[in-house]
């Protein structure tokens, strides 16, 4: 994994909030405007990964991208700070076309349970003087992209990780769960465009 000397990490205990600006997918919204806009579809793990490098657990609560010319943020966020169920959630989001960075996260860190804190990342330091450092992904108008599925990686310290379905059959299981999801998506294609990485994820081409 690639090692992230060039990222300042904050460690406190404290909340941490963020809207989602993105429009979340919905049949309406879908319909309203595909054409003009793209869809984004992503997995989120919020539940606790145990004995996580020095800590006794860590736990993923936000993670947030940002369109890298007109600012626009697609955030996600844990349903709860408390003990949430260890499994991937899928979400959809209607976003501008363009070029999106990873630009905030926050990892809940415990090594007790009065033992608390936060490790975070902001735009600041994953998008430095405007070069995203962290990872992107492009979407198109009309296209409807996958970009990962996150959960927490523990090698050395707790940081956000992009998973994804390996090779071709697992993907379009994948796909198959989406448009059960998403019914209006039935006749609609799936990329498969995964967040660009070394930082949160190894590269990967589906094959």
């Amino acid at each position: 994994m690639t090692s992230l000397n060039r990222i300042i990490f904050i460690t406190c205990i404290c909340i941490y909030n963020s809207s989602v600006q993105a429009t979340e997918l919905t049949a309406d919204t879908y319909a309203n405007q595909k054409t003009t806009k793209g869809v984004v579809l992503v997995a989120a793990n919020w539940g606790r990964q145990w004995q996580c490098g020095e800590y006794e657990n860590a736990q993923l609560v936000n993670l947030e991208f940002t369109n890298i010319k007109n600012n626009e943020k697609l955030a996600l966020d844990t349903p709860t700070k408390l003990s949430a169920n260890p499994e991937f959630i899928n979400y959809g989001y209607i976003v501008k076309p363009g070029t999106y960075a990873i630009s905030a996260f926050s990892v809940k860190v415990a090594k007790s349970v009065t033992d608390v804190g936060y490790i975070k990342a902001d735009k600041d330091k994953l998008i430095a003087d405007g070069v995203p450092n962290g990872g992107t992904f492009t979407v198109k108008a009309g296209e409807v992209s996958y970009i990962g599925h996150f959960f927490i990686d523990c090698y050395k310290e707790p940081i956000p990780w992009r998973y994804y379905p390996e090779g071709k059959e697992a993907f379009n299981s994948y796909v198959s769960s989406i448009k059960k999801q998403y019914e209006y998506l039935q006749d609609t294609d799936i990329t498969f465009n995964i967040l660009d990485t070394s930082a949160f994820g190894t590269p990967y081409v589906l094959k």
